[in-house]
């Protein structure tokens, strides 16, 4: 069970809080000795074991800190936005101990304040607010919280990591001291709600993951005053009000605090394993897209001679902004949502709050099975699978809520042209914000598709085409965009997604004349969804 699910039901003890993220810090402080950044510390991350002894688990972006060498492409970077430290956000390759110590300061604040510092409705707002915005003070939230120990937190979370503790052990020795020295014997349980609603109910990870999210997300320094617009969301299914974000909840590597050897070694073996991972879905995906064999391995051999000053260079549009006004998901307990569905077996709305419960719960096989055995009640089949796949994109990895959106967008296709309409701009936005914001541990967006349709519906392709273009974009593929653009263009000359995207990769070759003329044709295009002429819209605006 996770840190993250275990807060569901109610905020933990202070004597919890310290005894758990004590010994987590004596964990990571063990890591940092042997040269190993996690890079990735949130509380889906931290696992309690029936014995509620905590273990830091999930070293999928770890990487030896000695090497030198990032394990990253020069125009991406990890980690979970809401807990993301100020110079990972920068896209800085040289990192050290004092980011996962800001990472781990953002999970305690959570923890004692009641929510995270800073959350906002897209990953890029997050991530300018951890650069630029101050802290917001302890205090001013909970003022239960000892003067000793919001220095703490400040010293932690100071945006200069010259101004952090140097280790996490050292800092957890401080703020259980700020406690002791208080005679603080507990924190209010009416504190505000932690992550059952400032984690879940936000969207990451991906965007960016699981939302808090482990997301890779594209290091354009987010600008001071990020333009933003409004989209429409789907009408939710039922009672569930679903706006989508991200969880990225990956298989977890348990480590334990009080194993250190076994911890060191399962740490390296899993930063090695990450790396045969990586390679194994990049070859995977180039079998999907075998037509570009030939072509990538003509760019990768060229690339290893010089880069040309086209492909060279880096990828920078202002970060893509949302706000979507939308409540918060109703929860359950997993005992009632599965009386719930057993009450009202032919409600599609008890299937989701159930298939909600198992997300929540790190059960997803479950939960995207109950969501199938929900669909034939559904009267609106299309609208069922949007809300499955926001709640999805709150509670589970950014590739299950993809992979439900695309199942979303097939079933629309026979449905009527208003119902393709909202699954193509739901679909087609959560898939751009994920191609902007997820790396190369995800599957490639063809691939999604081709798992979750063994008939490929022709309709739905040109819109792949061009999410998976915008992938490209993001990985620093230019070629492999241009051609799955010219494929998706030729599938559909109109297709405004299509235009925008080969914007940005004229943008990124240096074409700017290019650029903004595609542009233009998708913020001008009747039949475009109105988050791609709102996008097209600031991409020109920001071109001026």
């Amino acid at each position: 069970r996770t840190l993250k699910a275990r807060r569901v039901d109610s905020p933990l003890r202070l004597s919890d809080i310290l005894r758990i993220m004590t010994q987590i810090a004596e964990a990571l402080t063990y890591a940092h000795q042997h040269g190993v950044l996690h890079r990735d510390i949130k509380p889906s991350n931290i696992m309690i074991d029936t014995d509620d002894m905590p273990y830091l688990t999930d070293f999928g972006l770890a990487r030896i800190a000695l090497v030198g060498e990032s394990t990253l492409s020069k125009d991406m970077l990890l980690g979970t936005p809401q807990y993301i430290s100020p110079e990972q956000a920068k896209g800085d390759r040289e990192l050290d101990a004092r980011t996962d110590i800001y990472s781990f300061g953002v999970v305690l604040y959570e923890l004692i304040v009641g929510r995270v510092p800073f959350s906002a409705d897209t990953p890029y707002a997050i991530i300018h607010d951890h650069i630029y915005t101050p802290l917001p003070l302890p205090t001013a939230v909970n003022p239960n919280i000892p003067a000793r120990a919001e220095q703490v937190l400040l010293k932690t979370l100071a945006k200069d990591p010259a101004d952090r503790y140097s280790s996490a052990v050292e800092m957890m020795s401080a703020f259980r001291d700020s406690f002791q020295s208080s005679q603080l014997n507990d924190l209010p349980p009416t504190r505000v709600g932690v992550a059952t609603v400032a984690g879940a109910h936000t969207r990451d990870t991906y965007m960016l993951s699981s939302q808090e999210d482990a997301a890779t997300v594209t290091p354009t320094t987010p600008k001071p005053s990020p333009a933003s617009y409004t989209v429409g969301t789907v009408t939710p299914y039922g009672s569930i009000s679903a706006p989508y974000g991200s969880t990225n909840d990956f298989t977890p590597i348990g480590v334990s605090s009080r194993k250190h050897n076994n911890w060191l070694i399962g740490g390296i073996a899993a930063a090695l394993l990450v790396c045969i991972l990586s390679a194994m879905v990049t070859l995977n995906a180039m079998d999907t897209l075998s037509q570009f064999d030939l072509l990538e391995q003509v760019q990768l051999t060229s690339s290893a001679v010089a880069r040309t000053d086209v492909d060279d260079l880096p990828i920078s549009t202002p970060a893509l902004t949302t706000s979507v006004a939308t409540e918060n998901n109703p929860t359950l307990p997993l005992v009632d949502a599965r009386a719930a569905v057993d009450a009202n077996p032919e409600d599609p709305t008890a299937y989701l709050t159930l298939a909600q419960a198992l997300w929540l719960e790190d059960r997803p096989q479950e939960a995207r099975q109950t969501v199938e055995r929900g669909l034939p009640f559904a009267t609106d089949p299309t609208t069922y699978l949007l809300s499955a796949a926001d709640i999805a994109a709150q509670t589970a990895e950014a590739n299950v809520a993809a992979a439900i959106y695309i199942n979303a967008l097939n079933q629309a296709v026979g449905s009527g042209s208003a119902a393709y309409e909202i699954a193509r701009s739901q679909t087609g936005e959560f898939l751009y914000q994920l191609a902007l914001v997820t790396g190369d541990g995800t599957p490639e967006i063809r691939e999604l598709s081709e798992e979750n349709s063994a008939n490929a519906v022709p309709e739905t392709l040109p819109l792949l085409n061009s999410m998976a273009a915008r992938r490209f974009l993001t990985q620093d593929r230019p070629r492999l965009a241009e051609l799955a653009l010219e494929r998706a263009l030729a599938q559909d000359g109109t297709l405004a997604e299509a235009h925008l995207v080969m914007g940005e990769l004229h943008q990124a070759r240096g074409n700017n004349v290019q650029a903004l003329a595609e542009w233009q044709l998708a913020a001008d295009s009747p039949t475009a969804p109105e988050w791609v002429q709102q996008r097209a819209a600031e991409l020109l605006q920001a071109s001026e």
